[in-house]
């Protein structure tokens, strides 16, 4: 395609003109690539101080396991000891204590066995009164 000589000028106008556009879109790419770098910079930043966070986290809560574990342990030791301090020094007091449990008892279940004797009668006249025979 051959261009005639008094079309050269508008030509060039237009090539300087692209050139122009394309200098400011490099530019700008420049730009927004030195803003993306920093931003990547700041995320690795970021997550390098999340990383140390979190191990923090993690070590505070290991040692707040180990603490509980050992709580804990020392609940058992104390309550086996406690239980076995009981039933050495408090055996004649438990026979005593589980004789006067043993009628409560007797004395709650007698009790119980009326409670449900009499409920059952009146189940039974209750329904005997709706159905008469």
């Amino acid at each position: 395609m051959a261009i005639a000589p008094e079309n050269f000028g508008e030509h060039l106008a237009r090539l300087n003109m692209e050139s122009r556009q394309f200098r400011a879109d490099i530019e700008e790419l420049k730009r927004c690539e030195q803003k993306n770098e920093a931003d990547i910079r700041q995320l690795y930043a970021g997550q390098a101080r999340t990383e140390t966070l979190v191990g923090q986290v993690l070590t505070r809560f290991d040692g707040f396991e180990t603490r509980m574990f050992n709580v804990f342990q020392q609940m058992t030791r104390d309550n086996a000891e406690l239980l076995q301090q009981v039933t050495r020094d408090g055996s004649s007091e438990r026979l005593e204590g589980q004789k006067e449990r043993t009628s409560a008892q007797q004395a709650w279940m007698s009790f119980s066995k009326y409670v449900i004797a009499v409920t059952i009668a009146a189940v039974i006249a209750y329904i005997f009164s709706f159905f008469p025979f």
